[in-house]
């Protein structure tokens, strides 16, 4: 893997984070907040539910692509058919059927209505933060969740500088190539998170070659006196390759 980081201009920041506004037809949720995700009850050290907390560093070291390819390493969550990144996969925890675990991105229900999946191969590792896993009921704090829930944080702004960027890229069999780029900073009181990537491949197994685009990105304003204002949106393409 090849990674290297750099510091673009002011100018250049301010421009990408138009041009996204500007360019990037995408989903947008405003909440105040304190705590990592607005359906906290309270931190999840205090919970008495059977957790396991994946963090930033534990994601660098996994070297995953997707989240599905990063749960399959937790004990206790059973993937099938984990083949090429991005393919179609089911999951359970602890036994219990897909549509009774609850998945959350920043808080936002991510079950679709029909059947109750996530399609789990679909959602890009670079830009979460942590995972918490929740494993067995936790409807009283969660909502309906009998089997379990697994609440993905993105990433925040950069809060110490104006800009900071990591662009990096790997490549493995069946010409599996996944490449990304980060931009984060804080200017004034405003802060955001911006990335990019591209996650193809030719197929690990018959019919399953793939080619996926992602950009999301998180702007912040922090409100005179206290709390934050949080703006987030995605993009996401998937498509045979």
């Amino acid at each position: 893997m090849h990674q290297k980081r750099i510091s673009p201009p002011s100018l250049f920041v301010m421009l990408s984070v138009f041009l996204f506004i500007a360019t990037a037809p995408v989903f947008a949720d405003v909440i105040l907040k304190e705590n990592s995700s607005p359906r906290f009850v309270q931190p999840v050290s205090k919970n008495a539910e059977n957790v396991t907390v994946i963090t930033s560093d534990d994601i660098t070291r996994r070297n995953a692509h997707t989240l599905a390819e990063l749960l399959q390493t937790v004990p206790g969550v059973q993937l099938s058919s984990m083949r090429t990144p991005t393919a179609a996969t089911s999951y359970t925890i602890q036994g219990t059927a897909n549509e009774e675990v609850l998945v959350l991105i920043d808080g936002i229900r991510q079950n679709d209505y029909d059947q109750g999946r996530t399609l789990l191969g679909l959602i890009p590792v670079q830009q979460i933060e942590r995972i918490e896993i929740i494993k067995g009921a936790a409807s009283p704090a969660w909502g309906a969740a009998p089997g379990g829930v697994i609440n993905i944080i993105t990433k925040t702004p950069v809060p110490d500088r104006t800009a900071t960027g990591i662009v990096s890229g790997s490549i493995g069999s069946a010409f599996t190539a996944d490449t990304r780029a980060e931009l984060s900073g804080t200017y004034h009181s405003i802060g955001y998170y911006l990335t990019a990537g591209n996650l193809r491949s030719d197929g690990l197994s018959t019919n399953t070659a793939t080619n996926m685009n992602n950009l999301f990105g998180k702007f912040s304003y922090l409100l005179p006196g206290s709390g934050t204002v949080t703006l987030g949106g995605s993009n996401l393409s998937a498509q045979p390759a």
